[in-house]
């Protein structure tokens, strides 16, 4: 697999041959990073309070939900919800559904 990491820089992959970075998005908000295995995307969460996907074959970065505090960190859950922490709540969202609901 690829190194990927979200920064300052925004959405980078490390390239292991050029020993450097390749940033694929430029977006200062983002913090938090993962990757859904069931279909080859990125869910990328910010400081804003967005909720983005990332399609790595196409390239398209599409915001899918906003809270209205800073995410702090996401990852998935073993029945493959998006689970989202922020500084005062935690979410769920259904990628199937498309919905999220405050746990």
């Amino acid at each position: 697999g690829k190194l990927w990491s979200v920064s300052p820089m925004g959405l980078c992959q490390f390239d292991e041959q050029k020993k450097r970075w390749i940033r694929f998005l430029k977006d200062k908000s983002f913090n938090s990073l993962t990757f859904n295995r069931a279909n080859c995307t990125f869910w990328i969460g910010n400081r804003d309070g967005e909720l983005g996907i990332f399609d790595i074959k196409k390239r398209i970065f599409q915001v899918k939900h906003k809270i209205d505090e800073p995410i702090e960190q996401i990852q998935f859950s073993r029945t493959n919800d998006l689970i989202c922490i922020s500084r005062n709540h935690l979410f769920r969202l259904n990628v199937i559904k498309n919905q999220i609901e405050e746990i």
